[in-house]
């Protein structure tokens, strides 16, 4: 068909508009045949018209349905392995866009549906992984990653998602593996790969490296401002402050106001430096930016530090809630059902002779000042009297300090919970 053949050149040369109206033509005139509807339910999704691909989609699944009723017609000649490639391409565009109108559950039924045609779809593995990664499952995001790349060697993307999902999950040397693989594969052609890799190096401490490999990231887009945010933090880990405001300053001005973190971060390392030129402004920037709808979350203020900024009394609950939101969302089931209340009985604190446990929480166990205000408390506890539980959100820095909490006589252990999901 005239039409058909016409809508698929204008798709491809990207003139996406133009080639949607005309495969709705030739839908129209072929109301019983399934490309059409494939192509222009893609060319929708691009457009970003979510509704109406949907509906051309599964108007293209019922039309390549197995029984001859709904075979397309003028299609006689389609073999069946063909029918599996159309339908496959139809479920997994209704899969991207469910994802993109964050429909996680239907995504995850529509890709399932592409495996179970062609159980070596590698693009439906990694898509399903990046559902459970969003949801911060990320051992199940893994093991995705992980099997589109055994089905697709050279599928650097997934490479690129499988290094993510392993950071999260502390598998430091695993991530930086995976991610040196998407580099290659990928040479100058983008630079998250590299961005990744000095983001391990960073979590590492290894902050020499991590500069090295956020310069030839920058080089290859110079004009992608994450880059320079990365580039600021990993100078004030460096705590070399002015570099990390001269970074974030770079980020704004390819960006302004669209880099919040930057906005924060260079009033944060100019604060700490005593740098005072420009404060006012800087804070009526980051006072105006919290004010918006998830403005704290945006800028990445840490509740604790903002004790140190002249906020008021709800502004620094504006950034104590969001924090706690942010965290919990980042955890909790995306579906869980309400609970009933229940009313446990009373238990003792402990029995007579028995020490009290006592659990603590924190990202911060490791070389940092709050461990460095905190090493008291846990040097000094009486172990007779008090066993300390310790819950790191941290990875291992391998300080001597905390090495030296770790070995006090009052902690009874210490448990690594970084990407453990939160029951609740």
């Amino acid at each position: 068909m005239e039409r058909l053949t016409r809508g698929r050149g204008l798709a491809l040369a990207g003139r996406l508009a133009e080639a949607a109206a005309v495969l709705a033509e030739a839908a129209g005139v072929a109301p019983r045949w399934a490309e059409p509807r494939l192509l222009l339910g893609l060319c929708e999704s691009q457009l970003g018209r979510s509704d109406a691909a949907l509906a051309s989609l599964a108007a293209a699944l019922d039309l390549s349905g197995p029984t001859p009723s709904r075979r397309a017609q003028g299609a006689e000649h389609v073999t069946a392995e063909q029918w599996a490639e159309l339908r496959a391409t139809a479920l997994f565009e209704r899969g991207n866009v469910h994802v993109r109108v964050g429909r996680p559950a239907e995504a995850m039924a529509a890709y399932g549906a592409v495996l179970a045609l062609q159980p070596q779809h590698a693009h439906a593995y990694s898509n399903i992984g990046v559902v459970h990664y969003g949801a911060a499952r990320y051992s199940e995001a893994a093991r995705r990653f992980g099997a589109a790349t055994r089905l697709h060697p050279r599928f650097a993307d997934a490479y690129q998602h499988h290094g993510a999902a392993l950071k999260a999950l502390g598998a430091l040397e695993e991530a930086y593996a995976s991610y040196e693989h998407a580099a290659g594969l990928v040479g100058a052609a983008s630079s998250e790969p590299l961005r990744g890799m000095a983001l391990v190096e960073r979590e590492r401490g290894r902050l020499p490296q991590a500069l090295k490999l956020l310069a030839a990231a920058t080089a290859i887009a110079p004009a992608v401002t994450q880059l320079h945010l990365d580039r600021g933090v990993v100078h004030d880990y460096a705590e070399d402050r002015l570099a990390a405001i001269a970074a974030y300053t770079e980020a704004l001005r390819l960006a302004p106001g669209g880099v919040p973190q930057a906005t924060y971060f260079r009033g944060r390392a100019a604060k700490s430096i005593c740098l005072w030129r420009g404060w006012e402004l800087q804070m009526r920037s980051v006072r105006a930016a919290l004010r918006a709808e998830g403005g704290a979350t945006a800028m990445g203020i840490d509740p604790v530090a903002s004790l140190s900024y002249p906020f008021s009394a709800p502004e620094l609950l504006v950034v104590a809630r969001e924090a706690l939101a942010f965290k919990l969302s980042l955890t909790a089931p995306a579906a869980a059902p309400p609970r009933r209340a229940e009313h446990a009985p009373h238990l003792a604190l402990r029995k007579g002779g028995e020490r009290l446990r006592v659990g603590l929480v924190s990202s911060y166990f490791r070389d940092h000042n709050l461990l460095r205000l905190c090493r008291g408390l846990f040097l000094r506890a009486d172990a007779s009297r008090v066993a300390l539980h310790l819950f790191a959100e941290s990875d291992d820095d391998r300080s001597a300090i905390l090495r030296e909490v770790q070995a006090a006589p009052a902690v009874a252990s210490f448990t690594r919970i970084r990407g453990t999901p939160t029951q609740v």
